[in-house]
């Protein structure tokens, strides 16, 4: 007869406080990233807070154990989604700020660590991999292999993007001519200042942008029926106002 699955235990120690030192409202903000942190947080529950530092005991229902461990082991090897990742960045900035550093425990053992303190200043998360897009025009498109490089511009930045010569052959039909938005599985890396960078976008489609004159978009707003744009003697003036905020001038 096989044993009926339990919840699981975990405790969370932070090394720069006791529980007579901490402040309550720094409790909470930890307990609140904690419970983001680990997921399911239907079925995580704070039990209690341990002597020695600050350790923070928490049960997590049996349904969601799998899901919990899972996502742990996400993080623990870098392949986390980032929205896994930011809350285990934003205890490890918690930490930074308290001069502590922080374990995560299941049973007598730890399964993670959040360096806190020790991060080195330059800290740069590892990278991680997620659907998105990006606008464009694409001012290169080569290669000889089955994986084609493109270069998409976008003001004064650049991207690397890869696709397949299929899609390369109809991106380069829009080279220095159009403006396209590419959607695909990118790479991207976030700085400790908080910022995301595009290593490079896997391209499997793209969608032309359209281009439309502020004299169009006028003309589209005042034909709409009932539209007080139609009533508004000088727009101009009022889409200033609103790219400003306020009624602001220029």
């Amino acid at each position: 007869m096989s044993k009926k699955p339990k919840p699981a235990e975990y405790k969370f120690k932070i090394d720069a406080f006791s529980p007579q030192t901490i402040p309550m409202v720094r409790l909470g903000e930890y307990l609140s990233s904690l419970a983001k942190f680990l997921g399911e947080t239907g079925m995580v529950h704070f039990v209690d807070m341990r002597q020695g530092s600050t350790v923070l005991l928490h049960k997590i229902q049996t349904e969601a154990v799998p899901k919990v461990q899972a996502r742990i082991e996400r993080v623990r090897k870098g392949i986390a989604s980032m929205e896994e990742m930011r809350p285990y960045e934003t205890l490890n900035e918690m930490l930074r700020e308290d001069n502590g550093i922080g374990f995560l425990h299941a049973g007598r053992g730890k399964i993670l660590k959040f360096p806190g303190r020790e991060s080195e200043d330059k800290l740069d998360y590892g990278e991680f991999y997620q659907e998105g897009s990006i606008d464009g025009i694409p001012i290169w498109v080569g290669g000889t292999q089955e994986v084609i490089n493109i270069t998409v511009q976008e003001g004064k930045r650049t991207f690397r993007c890869t696709a397949s010569k299929d899609i390369g052959r109809k991106i380069a039909d829009h080279l220095w001519s159009t403006p396209l938005r590419f959607s695909g599985r990118g790479r991207w890396k976030r700085s400790h200042h908080g910022d995301w960078e595009l290593m490079v976008l896997k391209v499997n489609s793209f969608t032309p942008l359209k281009t439309t004159s502020l004299q169009e978009v006028v003309g589209e707003l005042r034909s709409i029926q009932g539209s007080e744009w139609a009533t508004i003697n000088d727009p101009w003036v009022e889409l200033r106002k609103l790219r400003q905020g306020n009624g602001g001038t220029t």
